[in-house]
């Protein structure tokens, strides 16, 4: 009736923020609460047969003096760590990997337009990502890590209104989940353009390399992505549901194939940054830049989901029609979206 967290091997602590103080040591508890006992308050009777081991000056016990403001990713990974591993006991209470990372752009400088006195400001923009699968249902979407509780963007036209950007994209990402019986939650982009000059971009998110997992069979979901958009000759943003063209965009992190498309089997020979960490990076007035955050991994064999469920998802471009028949093994006609049952 006790649990010990052994965190003995983990690397030194880095020069950067990615590391943790000692309450994120303690996050793999979330994971395991997550799937043994979901309802019940966390409190300190709830902490009281768990153990924690961690090495001083390392990953997840940072000494000081040290930066650890982005503490939350690493914790985060913790905890989706150890939801899989508690899962493997036991299919029926095993959870897809999660997107494990706050998914947040940031953006700031001084405001140079008419009647802001050049005053700083920062807009944070926390999009989420999806959780994953389970034995009775689909991942949850545009949710944050599971430690960040009910933390979210503040309301976009206050955004705009105070701030110089314009938000043109907050939409779901097709084929972003993670397939399955029970597919993960949906990824989402967030495209956003700056409106002033010498501004910054600091990103804190995660998943450009390594995708959340499936578990019982289940597929792992997509990487993240950032880029660039050039805009059209009329001053649009091309695209739809997060994708554009190869011509229109200017890979920054995460992997992308040899004519620069998002590709999560490819590489970062084309990003300007070979992580989706970001510090401090100037951006200009007509920049725009999107974000396209992962999904959550799937649950069970995809062959086996029902097929009104893939409908349904190819209906509301959660799933495109290749990958309905690459993933799951239907065909779907495309002028009805009715599967071919024939």
């Amino acid at each position: 009736d006790s649990a010990e967290i052994d965190w003995s091997g983990t690397q030194r602590q880095c020069l950067g923020p990615t590391k943790a103080p000692i309450i994120e040591n303690s996050r793999p508890l979330l994971g395991i609460k997550m799937v043994l006992d979901p309802e019940s308050p966390l409190n300190a009777g709830m902490m009281r047969p768990f153990d924690f081991l961690a090495p001083r000056g390392s990953l997840v016990l940072a000494l000081p003096p040290s930066s650890c403001s982005d503490h939350v990713e690493t914790g985060g990974r913790g905890t989706g760590m150890a939801s899989v591993a508690i899962g493997k006991a036991d299919p029926n209470i095993a959870i897809g990997m999660d997107c494990s990372s706050v998914c947040a752009p940031f953006f700031s400088g001084l405001d140079t337009r008419p009647g802001r006195g050049n005053a700083p400001w920062i807009g944070v923009f926390v999009s989420g990502g999806g959780w994953g699968g389970t034995s009775t249902c689909d991942g949850s979407s545009f949710s944050v890590l599971p430690l960040g509780g009910n933390m979210r963007s503040s309301v976009f036209e206050h955004i705009e209104q105070e701030m110089p950007l314009r938000i043109w994209e907050w939409c779901a990402l097709a084929d972003s989940a993670g397939p399955g019986k029970y597919r993960g939650g949906m990824g989402n982009a967030i495209t956003v353009e700056v409106l002033v000059d010498n501004a910054n971009v600091t990103t804190v998110a995660d998943r450009g390399k390594f995708p959340p997992t499936g578990v019982v069979g289940g597929a792992p979901a997509t990487t993240s992505h950032l880029f660039f958009v050039k805009k059209d000759e009329r001053g649009g943003v091309p695209g739809r549901s997060g994708m554009a063209p190869a011509r229109d965009i200017v890979p920054f992190a995460g992997l992308y194939d040899k004519d620069g498309r998002p590709d999560p089997t490819g590489t970062m020979e084309k990003s300007i940054s070979k992580s989706l960490k970001v510090g401090n990076y100037g951006v200009k007035k007509g920049d725009v830049l999107r974000l396209m955050v992962v999904g959550g991994g799937g649950w069970g064999d995809p062959l086996e989901r029902d097929i009104e469920k893939v409908e349904y998802d190819v209906r509301n471009e959660y799933v495109s029609v290749e990958a309905a028949k690459e993933y799951y093994g239907v065909i779907i006609n495309r002028e009805t979206l009715k599967a071919d049952k024939a």
